[in-house]
């Protein structure tokens, strides 16, 4: 059958039962909008391959396009299963459009690289996955390099306009690294390691084509998620397809917490959806929530919270004790089993004795952090996706093998009932709660009978 055979509604009516399973994960504009809105998909008709890589080449002369079958199966896909969350994705992007585009101009780059994102994440704010997060899903490594903040408790790379700044920092470097133009393009998208292991793997070729067939497996999707969204973007209307109309977002207040809370209590408590005040404050990214913290939430709300700060308190100290397991169950977990670290590199450190040390591979530590070759400097702060039992060795801040340096220079705290890191920080001089964090690589959340160190001063 032809590709330009025509596709009628009668063809939507199976995907589209699979919309109610694929509305939970959509940012929550997009979420409500389909939601809300009534559906009709009308009638499309699908470009031949060989039209899409001759219309990219027209619409992007100087920039470096193609189209396989990869390519062709996600504009088939974006144009019929996932035409609305790809609508909704345009919507966004759309509002997104002239900053972006402002940005890479003057930093001299390429404008297709507004769409990259799209292909990323979506251009979801709260995307994350073991590559990265946000919309340009940074890897921990280059977003820290290029100043934001990543903690348990903060991740700045969920703020669209922190972390558009930092993309564009990376794509300005690796524009200066790499000067064919396929291969900038390729470590753009898929990272600076992943495109230099595509070339060793593909000796003499430098085509964008071929060397994307090369690229991590769990990366392969990037470029031609980039490439079907560069021809759908240009070809929208002919196509029968407009942006998503986003759903208006409630009237808001701010206000600032008095307390740390727990996020799901607070949530609940209110009551405001949690994707709606995710959407709101996209950078917090911890179960709870810190106290100082500037909240957005729906209008009324603010109030209510400073009326229940109290008993929201009460609640934390009277379910401490029971926590524990809860916590224990709810531990972040790749779908290996592995849980997320992070180490700060100090003198004397080299891959060789980190990856030792955690139990994990020089390459796997140089896949995770966006390293080349083998330069680490002082202070960089890696990422690390490791078995449990390591985790909690580090936890507890026993020694494994070929430790990188003793820790030296603190004592050891026994949380109690009660406790929080704020309060336990303001009774040692010159220490904060986020010092604390970082020093003994923790989140936020602790627990009685939990030991600490407390750094030397």
């Amino acid at each position: 059958m032809s590709r330009h055979t025509l596709l009628t509604l009668g063809a939507y009516m199976a995907p589209l039962l699979l919309y109610a399973q694929q509305e939970a994960a959509l940012p929550w504009p997009v979420a409500e909008a389909i939601r809300t809105e009534a559906r009709s998909p009308g009638v499309l008709r699908m470009p031949e391959l060989e039209g899409v890589a001759v219309a990219l080449k027209k619409q992007h002369p100087s920039f470096p396009t193609y189209a396989d079958s990869a390519v062709h199966a996600w504009i088939e896909r974006w144009t019929t299963v996932e035409r609305d969350a790809f609508r909704g994705m345009l919507a966004l992007w759309q509002e997104q459009r002239p900053f972006i585009e402002a940005q890479l101009s003057v930093a001299g780059l390429p404008r297709e690289l507004a769409l990259l994102p799209v292909a990323l994440s979506g251009m979801d704010p709260l995307h994350r996955d073991l590559r990265g997060a946000g919309i340009w899903s940074l890897p921990h490594a280059v977003a820290v390099r290029h100043g934001l903040r990543v903690s348990d408790e903060v991740d700045s790379r969920h703020q669209p306009v922190l972390s558009t700044f930092a993309a564009i920092k990376q794509f300005s470097a690796l524009a200066k690294e790499f000067t064919a133009k396929d291969m900038q393009a390729l470590a753009m998208a898929c990272g600076p390691a992943n495109a230099v292991r595509a070339q060793q793997r593909l000796p003499g070729s430098t085509a964008l084509k071929d060397l994307v067939t090369q690229v991590d497996e769990a990366d392969r999707h990037i470029v031609p998620r980039w490439m079907a969204a560069l021809y759908l973007v240009d070809h929208i209307a002919a196509l029968g397809m407009k942006p998503l109309v986003l759903a208006p977002l409630p009237a808001t207040d701010t206000c600032r917490t008095v307390r740390a809370l727990p996020r799901a209590l607070m949530t609940a408590s209110l009551p405001v959806d949690p994707a709606l005040f995710a959407w709101f404050s996209p950078t917090l990214v911890g179960r709870t929530i810190p106290a100082g913290t500037q909240l957005i939430l729906p209008k009324g709300l603010c109030q209510r919270l400073a009326f229940i700060t109290d008993s929201l308190q009460a609640q934390v100290i009277a379910a401490a004790p029971a926590s524990v397991p809860m916590e224990e169950e709810t531990e972040e977990r790749s779908p290996d089993g592995r849980e997320t670290i992070y180490h700060r590199v100090v003198a004397g450190d080299v891959l060789g004795r980190i990856a030792q040390r955690y139990g994990v591979t020089v390459s796997e530590l140089r896949r995770w952090n966006e390293i080349k070759g083998d330069q680490i400097d002082v202070g960089e702060v890696l990422t690390l996706h490791v078995m449990p039992s390591v985790k909690r060795r580090e936890d507890r801040g026993e020694d494994g093998p070929a430790r990188s340096t003793p820790v030296e220079g603190h004592t050891w705290y026994t949380v109690k009932r009660g406790d929080s890191l704020y309060g336990i920080a303001k009774r040692h001089a010159g220490i904060s709660a986020d010092s604390l964090m970082r020093f003994n690589k923790i989140g936020p959340d602790i627990r009685p009978g939990q030991r600490i160190k407390i750094p030397a001063r």
